[in-house]
Formats: C-alpha cells, structure tokens, sequence
C-alpha cells in the first residue's frame, strides 16, 4: 500500500527519553483496574478480575506500591511468565481432531493491569502510524485485507506490476 499512489510519511527522529522512570500514580492504576472485563478466567495465580475491583482503594494502594516495586527493580514476578492454555473448539469440523480447536492463553490479571499501564505511558510518547493495523482500536485485519484487494484490483486494471508485502 505505500507505493507512489500511497506515498510514505517521512519519518521524524525523535530525542530518546532518558530520567528516571516516573513512579505509577493511585489514578492511573485505578484507571487500568476500571478498565478490566469482570467474568474472566483467572490466571494461574487464581486472582480474578473481580478480587482487584471488589478490594477499592485498598487494592488500588496495594498494586499501586506493587507495580512500582516491579518498575524500579526491572524485573516481574517469576508467576507472571506462566500461563494457562485452554483449547477451544473452532466449532467446525470433527471434535476429535486437534486441528479443529485453537489455544487461548490463560495469564495474570495483575499482569494484565501493569501491561495496560506500560502500555497507556507509551502511547503518550509515541506517535503510531497510520499504516499500523495491528493492536489498534477500531482497526480490523479484515478492513486491512480489503484495502489490499483493492489496491491489487487497482493494479490488476492498470496492467502494472504489484508488490505487497502483508504482515500478520
């Protein structure tokens, strides 16, 4: 899609941040708790949704000072790098066969929250192209497919050659 019909954006260098790393407000954690879908499975640690939404304040407190602690020492809990995977049948197909199930991944809610927070910071202090689909509110691979296709039609007509390369 970025060919001369779809000329790239130039690309502005940016000063890399340096400083300290700015301590996780009671706000922000709030915030990220609020967000969280109440009825999901829990992680292996057995902590679900729910627990951090029912705790209040006293919970925004206590992950509040636990997440800052993780951020400071530069490393996560050891329980955050395992996960739970659940197979779900596609419904289509045999049951019996494996192909026809997929894998979703069962991790820490807690873990969860602090991925949100990292996540909100670095969308504050980076600018996201355009042409990024992936991770992207509001943005389908299936809305990108067909810009695809009709980029290929466009070409198909023209007679011309096209390239394109499709990550997924």
């Amino acid at each position: 899609m970025l060919n001369k019909e779809f000329p790239r954006r130039e690309v502005q260098e940016e000063q890399p941040t340096e400083g300290p790393i700015l301590s996780w407000a009671q706000e922000e954690v709030r915030s990220a708790i609020e967000k969280m879908k109440l009825g999901k499975a829990a992680g292996p640690d057995g902590v679900p949704v729910e627990a951090w939404k029912v705790l209040g304040n006293c919970g925004v407190n206590w992950l509040t000072q636990f997440f800052n602690r993780v951020t400071i020492e530069g490393k996560m809990p050891d329980d955050w790098r395992n996960s739970i995977i659940v197979p779900l049948f596609k419904h289509k197909g045999d049951a019996s066969e494996c192909s026809n199930y997929r894998g979703i991944e069962l991790i820490s809610h807690t873990m969860k929250d602090y991925e949100r927070l990292v996540d909100s910071r670095l969308r504050e202090m980076v600018t996201i192209s355009q042409e990024q689909w992936g991770f992207m509110p509001e943005r389908f691979t299936t809305d990108a497919i067909f810009i695809t296709r009709q980029v290929m039609e466009k070409y198909r007509e023209k007679r011309k050659p096209c390239y394109l390369a499709f990550l997924d």
